[in-house]
């Protein structure tokens, strides 16, 4: 389909229009959703579309909900689009479709307003992380981790039902931020076997699938290393009411590789 980019009803620079944009993105070529110096990011791929949509001089601005690192990928992926530009959701949606490379698509957008904040008013997001365990055919896929160790599921299925709950998740984190709290609260966490969204394979395939009122740095990947020393008999799911403690300096993960995690959803 040829689409015919057009710039139509311009209106003075001190107004700002608001839109609301759900975004899928393959992140395996990306260094993450956050605009970096000379480093390919989502949010500077989507800020150079718009600049191409907008006349020239117009500020353009994008929040994302969720600051996914390099390599994550985003099945819906939520953002504010702040432009001084007036332009109607469906046609601003196929304009920026047009542009964007094909492995990041805007799949919905609507208008919105300046009250709503697209970080602080979240109230649950949804991830999952896609492993399989294979030590003969190894699945290539840059949405999939193989551990080639044996795993024992079990344990670690008794391990994820220790994460439920408000917990202090400091020894779970990257590079702790002192000024931030690093309690939260996980709602669901589990491995499923062979999930529908998994992409077809000739292994099975494992899905961690987790929702939580907010997660911390590479919180979702460490909880997914911790999984996997369990599997392998490293530590102990009992281990874990330890390391959730407060005052606890125990550290039982690894940041596992970011390729298998995604973005689900994220919910207001």
């Amino acid at each position: 389909m040829t689409i015919k980019l057009t710039k139509v009803h311009l209106i003075s620079k001190s107004t700002k229009c608001y839109y609301t944009a759900q975004i899928a993105y393959d992140g395996f070529l990306y260094h993450g959703w956050q605009r970096q110096i000379s480093l390919p990011t989502v949010q500077a791929t989507i800020l150079k579309a718009l600049s191409q949509i907008v006349p020239e001089g117009a500020s353009v601005n994008v929040i994302g909900a969720s600051r996914t690192d390099a390599k994550v990928h985003a099945i819906e992926q939520v953002a504010q689009i702040i432009i001084e530009f007036k332009i109607e959701p469906q046609d601003l949606l196929l304009q920026l479709n047009y542009l964007l490379p094909t492995d990041i698509e805007i799949t919905n957008i609507k208008q919105s307003h300046s009250k709503f904040m697209v970080i602080y008013q979240a109230t649950k997001k949804d991830y999952y992380y896609l492993f399989s365990n294979d030590k003969i055919t190894q699945v290539q896929d840059n949405h999939i981790v193989n551990f080639v160790e044996p795993l024992n599921l079990e344990q670690m299925k008794i391990g994820c039902k220790v994460f439920i709950g408000e917990h202090s998740f400091h020894n779970f984190q990257y590079k702790m931020n002192p000024n931030n709290t690093t309690t939260r609260t996980i709602f669901t966490c589990r491995i499923v076997k062979n999930p529908s969204y998994a992409p077809e394979s000739i292994s099975d395939i494992y899905s961690l699938e987790i929702s939580g009122s907010g997660f911390l740095k590479q919180m979702v990947r460490i909880i997914m290393g911790t999984l996997i020393n369990i599997g392998q008999g490293f530590s102990l799911p009992d281990e874990i009411y330890s390391s959730l403690h407060v005052d606890s300096p125990i550290k039982l993960g690894f940041i596992s590789p970011a390729y298998g995690l995604h973005l689900q959803k994220i919910h207001y």
